[in-house]
């Protein structure tokens, strides 16, 4: 599918422009304003066909059933021509995700401490020749802030009041990454993921324990290994099978970062009359129940910024940059008809969505830009339950329930390789790769924005002429294990886990230098 002439992209987005130079943009981020400029320039450049192709595709996915996503398209397939080079060896298909998050906060006048561990393990292929590669990582977290409640009462719920929590936080975290590949590698990267946090007391120690978390871990893992393999040695064991068990609980790659969030959850709990209160209504005999109803409202929304750098044994390294922003929505009503029906019934409908932009630069071990990914992500979801209790004598007071509930995620990652010296010009015109860690706004848009447009079209004109495109889309679902929250004016606290699983539902490769670029469909 062909193109636009480049000529037309940037007439049309010179004529949103405004020439003059008084403007400037305050309250903003330099950061947040790049990534912005980055993601509207890609869009432009690269529009319609290496966009609206895969999305077109995505949401005929989530609207159709599942028998019926094949007719959804989204691409070529992988054989159907020749448009363009296979995916290079480093673009993998996610096949599956596994996110496992444990977290424990407390506010004492207002000031708020968090402490948190997750481990996420990711199962992956390359498309072209089927290699199977695995990530899995743990990340511990520990994080500093400002709580506000209106919360008067050390409750969860005060019934016909709107509740609000608030809380602003930065934090450092640590990650260990271990990597395997080959035939075997799923199987190694989940025998790793249930050896380092396969019980819920692990996980929940390493909440607890937080930022500290990785040297106590790799301290405990050195000591087991030295005592073993002393053991080992004394008694005429095989130190070379204890010596392999312990290389593949070392981590290939080592994570920090410092993040920030910002996040507000509101409720409102309504009484509608329902007589399951303490005494009976007025005008009623004492023990009468009359029919009554609840409702809750429950809403909340969630901002972060993460900055990294990921270092492996090699001392290669990885920068990124990325924002995100969630939120969500529930509404429960539940009925009592008292004396006049013996049952009780509830529905409830969720409703939640968000999105994340990545920047992400590699470097070889001697600082030299290896390559640059931008990544957009977006995903949304619905959920709805009826459940009721019949009460009736045959029933023995059994509850019946119906749910369901869908969430989706689509992803597309912009990829240039940065080895190319006309490549790294582009990319330097918007971000300072000479410390070799870090890919930073460059110096001049700190201070002038009139330059920012145009540096931002010549970096997507060379994604469009020389990069490639990946688009991933998935089915989520999402398990939410405990959820407390004890607040008062800013004192109490909470605690809080969930598991996410994320499963590939297609995956569509586009070489754009190639002489008629294609989106190609892959079965990973």
């Amino acid at each position: 599918m062909e193109l636009p002439p480049i000529e037309v992209v940037i007439m049309r987005f010179g004529q949103r422009r405004s020439d003059d130079t008084g403007g400037q943009l305050v309250e903003w981020s330099v950061l947040s304003v790049l990534a912005a400029a980055v993601l509207v320039s890609l869009t432009l450049v690269l529009a319609p066909a290496s966009f609206t192709e895969p999305l077109e595709s995505a949401v005929c996915q989530l609207f159709s059933a599942d028998e019926d996503e094949s007719d959804c398209g989204g691409g070529n397939s992988a054989d159907s021509d020749d448009s363009g080079k296979p995916p290079p060896e480093n673009v993998l298909c996610a096949n599956q995700m596994l996110i496992r998050t444990e977290s424990i906060n407390g506010a004492f006048r207002n000031v708020r401490v968090e402490q948190g561990g997750q481990d996420f393990v990711t199962y992956q292929t390359q498309p072209a020749t089927g290699e199977k590669k695995a990530v899995y990582s743990t990340r511990s977290m520990t994080s500093v802030g400002l709580d506000v409640s209106n919360a008067q009462k050390l409750k969860q719920m005060q019934s016909n009041k709107p509740q609000w929590d608030a809380f602003v936080q930065g934090g450092i975290s640590g990650q260990y990454n271990y990597e395997y590949e080959g035939k075997d590698a799923w199987d190694k990267a989940s025998d790793t993921r249930e050896t380092k946090r396969g019980s819920g007391f692990k996980r929940w120690s390493a909440a607890t324990g937080g930022i500290v978390t990785p040297a106590v871990d790799s301290a405990i893992t050195n000591v087991s290994h030295g005592l073993e393999w002393a053991w080992s040695k004394v008694t005429g064991g095989d130190t070379e099978k204890v010596n392999a068990k312990y290389e593949r609980l070392t981590p290939d790659s080592v994570t920090l970062d410092i993040n920030a969030k910002a996040a507000v959850d509101m409720s409102y709990s309504a009484d509608l009359g329902s007589s399951s209160g303490s005494g009976p209504p007025p005008g009623t005999e004492s023990g009468e129940k009359k029919p009554g109803a609840s409702a809750l409202l429950e809403g909340h929304l969630e901002a972060t910024h993460r900055n990294s750098v990921k270092i492996d044994d090699e001392f290669n390294r990885t920068h990124e940059m990325w924002f995100r922003v969630d939120g969500d929505m529930k509404a429960k009503a539940g009925f009592d008809f008292g004396d006049l029906l013996p049952a009780e019934a509830q529905a409830g409908v969720s409703a939640g969505g968000g999105g994340r932009i990545v920047q992400r630069t590699k470097f070889d071990s001697e600082g030299n830009p290896q390559r640059m990914d931008f990544e957009v992500r977006y995903e949304g979801g619905f959920g709805q339950v009826l459940s009721g209790n019949p009460a009736a004598p045959d029933m023995d007071n059994k509850s019946l329930e119906y749910s369901e509930k869908g969430r989706k995620r689509a992803q597309h990652t912009y990829s240039l390789d940065l080895t190319k010296d006309e490549n790294l010009e582009a990319y330097n015109k918007l971000f300072d790769t000479s410390t070799g860690f870090a890919a930073l706004p460059a110096a001049k848009h700190w201070t002038d924005k009139s330059e920012l447009a145009d540096d931002a079209i010549d970096f997507s004109e060379k994604v469009a002429e020389n990069g490639h495109q990946t688009y991933s889309t998935y089915d989520l679902e999402s398990e939410e294990g405990v959820d407390t929250s004890l607040k008062k004016a800013g004192t109490g606290f909470g605690v809080n886990s969930s598991n996410t699983e994320s499963d590939l539902t297609g995956f569509y490769y586009r070489d754009n230098a190639a002489d008629d670029p294609q989106w190609q469909e892959y079965e990973c």
